[in-house]
């Protein structure tokens, strides 16, 4: 099965990569489709729920911030799958006039966010480099056995 799970990975980062390098990322409603697919494709075998509230924007995103985003979420949900072993996770997208806030909610293991920031690892400092990267912010809550939250917020429109 590692080999299946392998040339899966791999069709599927592939796919990412079409759809990123595409010359147009779509509109913010295709962005939102994209990012329940990859909640879906990562967390097959992990109960989860992929929720929406408010309406996307009219127009598109930058390329650039596609991007950041389906790469934050990606990140936020690899590592959730990868080190916290939870049974549930739930992907919340919340449309406000002029900005997005994803929220990533396990209810894995947990860890200590300061300690994890000082380990060789560069998950937590990725994320929080791309939610600079989308003039946004990030914040991290979680503690041993509590799970963790991850909380983008993001402007939908430039400055």
């Amino acid at each position: 099965t590692s080999l299946s799970e392998a040339a899966r990975d791999t069709l599927d980062n592939m796919r990412d990569m079409v759809w990123l390098l595409a010359p147009v990322a779509g509109t913010w409603s295709d962005l939102e489709s994209r990012l329940e697919n990859i909640t879906d494709r990562i967390l097959e075998g992990v109960e989860h729920q992929f929720t929406r509230e408010g309406d996307p924007p009219p127009g598109s995103p930058p390329i650039e911030w596609a991007r950041e985003m389906v790469l934050f979420l990606k990140e936020s949900l690899t590592n959730a799958r990868k080190h916290a072993s939870p049974d549930h996770v739930t992907v919340k997208l919340h449309w406000q006039p002029g900005s997005l806030r994803l929220t990533v909610i396990d209810d894995g293991t947990g860890f200590n966010p300061p300690v994890a920031r000082q380990s060789t690892g560069r998950g937590l400092r990725n994320l929080e480099a791309r939610a600079k990267s989308l003039r946004g912010s990030c914040r991290i809550d979680s503690a041993p056995g509590n799970g963790t939250t991850i909380l983008l917020t993001i402007p939908t429109r430039d400055p």
